[in-house]
């Protein structure tokens, strides 16, 4: 049972996290913009870092100073990670902190992994505990069904969204490699043109 629970729980801290995604930005942009790198509702980084965080630093439950500390180091491990595999797949930046201080190579920040620190002691001492307390309502039947059933669509949807993004990267490599071919053409038509500007100018000086 404890696999079922902690499915549902990275299920739901995926949400957790798409949510709060969607909410910053619409702070900011005043625009409702689907966050994160799967079409449906869920950032698996949140839901990743929140099992690690609970499954590592419950031992310090006790020591909130630990738990924050050791909180911003795991979350600067998975969020660096996670940058770092999703560029070389994609050869894109799902987010770039270049424009803030404290950064490394854009990939994280001080200005984000401190939140993450906050969010971290919430997850372990508040939200982890509802959430819990929500799926230990639930008899062991129907979790198994609502968890298999959530994580096959889950599976589904990361699938589906690989197979499209990869599927884009290799329109964009052909269309940056047409736009670079058009441009080279387009330099060897200029010069020989220009030769030829240039030769046909010499003969009507020699007349």
């Amino acid at each position: 049972m404890f696999l079922f629970k902690y499915i549902l729980l990275f299920l739901m801290f995926s949400f957790t996290g798409w949510l709060i995604e969607v909410i910053y930005v619409y702070k900011d942009q005043k625009i409702l913009v689907n966050r994160g790198f799967l079409f449906g509702p869920y950032c698996p980084i949140y839901g990743f870092g929140s099992l690690l965080i609970i499954l590592m630093l419950n031992k310090y439950y006790f020591h909130p100073f630990v738990v924050f500390i050791e909180s911003i180091v795991i979350c600067f491990i998975i969020e660096y990670l996670t940058s770092y595999v999703l560029e070389i797949l994609f050869n894109e930046k799902w987010w770039d902190y270049n424009d803030r201080k404290y950064n490394i190579s854009g990939r994280v920040c001080l200005e984000t992994l401190v939140p993450f620190g906050f969010f971290s002691i919430l997850c372990l001492y508040i939200v982890a505990p509802i959430y819990s307390s929500l799926i230990n309502l639930l008899n062991n039947r129907f979790l198994i069904i609502l968890a298999s059933l959530l994580l096959i669509l889950y599976i589904i949807d990361l699938l589906t969204s690989i197979s499209i993004n990869l599927k884009l990267k290799k329109i964009n490599y052909k269309y940056d490699e047409n736009k670079k071919l058009k441009k080279q053409v387009n330099e060897i038509i200029n010069k020989e043109c220009n030769k030829v500007y240039k030769r046909l100018e010499h003969d009507n000086e020699i007349k």
